[in-house]
């Protein structure tokens, strides 16, 4: 029995829009649920940055393969700190007020400063870590932004560019890493992404669980 850990953000998470069954990560688990010898275990969070990996549970799991789907928590620039919005969201009447500013001038504010949750070195330095604490390891491309946040964050485009770039080159360098992008043969990216311009819609869904288990198929 070999194990597979899906590690994902929000974009392997049901939300609203997209039930449980019809997330890429829940058509895994319902496909290889029997007549396989893979066994799958999930850690699957929504707003997951590589600087809040839980790096121990990974390893006590010892993976044969990780299916790694995250990077657009570190590569958007944020509004504000991380440690700033901890602290006012504890007073409500000024978390209310930062939201409603963070929202209407987040373009404004992105452009301001650069600010990520983790900049390109520690993102790196995260992937090698999850790559190195597996036999093989799928790295998925961060999907290229929708108009959504294209209008609301500035150089997003960029920034997802670079973040990619990372994940390329440390499949480059390994045999047992592989690079995903299943977005490459997509010409309209609002085909696949929700309204939010980020997460996938049903189709999205479909077409990378459909890329993922042919890879599987490959690999393993």
């Amino acid at each position: 029995m070999k194990r597979v850990l899906l590690l994902t953000d929000s974009l392997g998470c049901p939300r609203e829009e997209i039930s449980v069954e019809k997330t890429w990560t829940d058509q895994l688990l319902q496909k290889y649920q029997t007549n396989s010898d893979l066994y799958f275990y999930t850690y699957c969070k929504h707003g997951l940055s590589t600087s809040f990996i839980d790096f121990d549970y990974i390893k006590e799991i010892e993976p044969d393969l990780i299916i790694c789907q995250i990077g657009i928590v570190d590569a958007c620039r944020r509004a504000f700190p991380r440690l700033f919005v901890r602290v006012i969201s504890l007073i409500p009447i000024l978390s209310k007020i930062t939201n409603l500013i963070g929202k209407k001038y987040h373009k404004n504010l992105t452009f301001l400063w650069n600010i990520h949750y983790a900049d390109k070195k520690v993102f790196n330095k995260s992937l090698e870590k999850i790559c190195d604490l597996s036999k093989k390891t799928i790295l998925i491309a961060i999907a290229p932004p929708g108009n959504y946040l294209l209008k609301n964050t500035y150089n997003i485009a960029v920034d997802v560019n670079e973040y990619n770039e990372i994940i390329s080159n440390i499949a480059d360098k390994n045999e047992n890493i592989f690079f995903l992008n299943p977005y490459l043969q997509e010409k309209d990216m609002e085909k696949v992404l929700l309204s939010d311009g980020h997460h996938l819609n049903e189709y999205g869904n479909i077409s990378l669980f459909n890329m993922v288990s042919d890879l599987i198929e490959a690999i393993m």
